[in-house]
């Protein structure tokens, strides 16, 4: 599943490797990557942790923010919860209402923290968490909502908070060793998740990934990869888990695994890379976004063998147009029946199957940087608050 969970990430789950601003550009082409292989990662582990210590209670607040309209051509949308100069990330739409976190600027300082939010669709009250400290990511599964961060006094923990869906208080946290593999000098290690239909909730912290209860936190088994993890998503039947990630020479690497075992089935090298890049997957395989230097491309890979088999720029219904490959990459999501891109050209819908595109939309706010959809309803977080967007019918499968 793929919410915008997944590092800054996707049900779940994606990092945005660009943000969406005007442009009046005209767009470029970007071919294909070259296919190379990659190191597959070591096998599964079952791992002993230590159980999930309860926590102390906070103190939600909760805020009612009048609604603020700002057009944006024919997709119309409304600002529904105001953040200031915070940036919201990590949307997740429930039928309870949409998750996310609103993260204050570090303002040049180490550490940043994320204040975990519930939108409220139908009474449009806000209610917001107690901040957590370096937060990376957030996502809702097994009844609970779920963010994972950094641990400030140690750089090879990683902190999974498990939260109550009705008040936002933490229940209980969990600490994870991890292990780093990846570019020297890194800032510091990402984290990240993504939930699973009927399967385990999937955390990720520098280049260690965990398969835990999704009801309990309970890790489950560990999986050691060799690469610095970027992005996570599993698939709508919940048979296949894909990951993106960085390696020491700076490609993104995709794997492909067995979403109940953590076994790998296959491995992918984009040569073409320059970093780590985003993944959004499918029934069918995995949409994969990331940077070639200055551009940015989104392709399509094929389940189990992870060929390319669709370069958005180039898809039928694109006529040499793609808003998805100038300007540093794009934000890719896969809900309600559409391929989702936000780029530097705006925004636009296709066919998650093909990548034809739907509709494109190139007068949007310049504060939307990511969107996922539900029940006909696409909502946008970006810097300022989390937004809904009156997206054409035509877009939805």
């Amino acid at each position: 599943m793929q919410g915008m969970g997944t590092g800054r990430t996707g049900a779940v789950v994606l990092a945005v490797v660009g943000l969406l601003a005007l442009s009046s550009c005209t767009p470029g082409r970007t071919s294909a990557p070259r296919r190379t292989s990659a190191p597959a990662p070591v096998a599964p582990s079952p791992v002993s942790e230590p159980a999930a210590t309860p926590a102390t209670a906070t103190t939600p607040t909760a805020t009612t923010p009048p609604p603020t309209a700002t057009p944006a051509g024919a997709w119309a949308g409304h600002l529904v919860v105001g953040t200031g100069e915070n940036d919201v990330t990590d949307l997740n739409p429930t039928a309870g209402g949409v998750y996310a976190l609103d993260n204050t600027p570090s303002h040049g300082g180490p550490v940043e923290h994320a204040a975990p939010l519930r939108y409220d669709t139908a009474t449009h009250r806000v209610l917001f968490g107690a901040p957590i400290t370096d937060a990376g990511a957030m996502t809702v599964t097994g009844g609970w909502a779920w963010v994972a961060s950094n641990d400030p006094a140690d750089p090879a923990d990683m902190i999974v908070y498990r939260l109550d869906l009705n008040d936002l208080s933490v229940v209980a946290t969990q600490d994870l060793r991890v292990r780093y593999v990846g570019p020297p000098g890194a800032a510091g290690v990402r984290t990240t998740l993504t939930a699973t239909v009927n399967g385990p909730l999937w955390v990720a912290g520098g280049s260690t990934l965990y398969a835990l209860s999704p009801t309990t936190g309970a890790v489950l088994f560990k999986v050691p990869t060799e690469m610095a993890i970027f992005s996570l998503s599993t698939s709508q039947d919940g048979t296949v888990l894909y990951t993106a990630g960085e390696s020491n020479s700076y490609r993104l690497v995709l794997i492909e695994l067995d979403a109940r075992t953590g076994r790998t089935l296959a491995t992918e090298d984009e040569s073409d890379s320059v970093a780590g890049g985003d993944v959004a997957a499918t029934d069918h395989g995995v949409w994969v976004s990331f940077r070639t230097g200055l551009q940015g491309v989104t392709v399509q890979h094929d389940k189990a063998t992870l060929a390319i088999v669709t370069n958005q720029s180039e898809s039928a219904g694109a006529v040499g147009y793609s808003p998805f490959d100038q300007g540093m990459g794009e934000a890719a999501n896969v809900s309600d029946g559409a391929l989702w891109l936000a780029g530097l050209q705006g925004l636009a819908c296709a066919d998650p199957v093909t990548g034809a595109l739907r509709v494109v939309e190139p007068s949007v706010p310049s504060s939307i940087e990511s969107v996922v959809a539900r029940d006909g309803v696409l909502y946008g977080a970006g810097a300022g608050g989390l937004s809904v967007i009156t997206a054409p019918r035509a877009c939805f499968g």
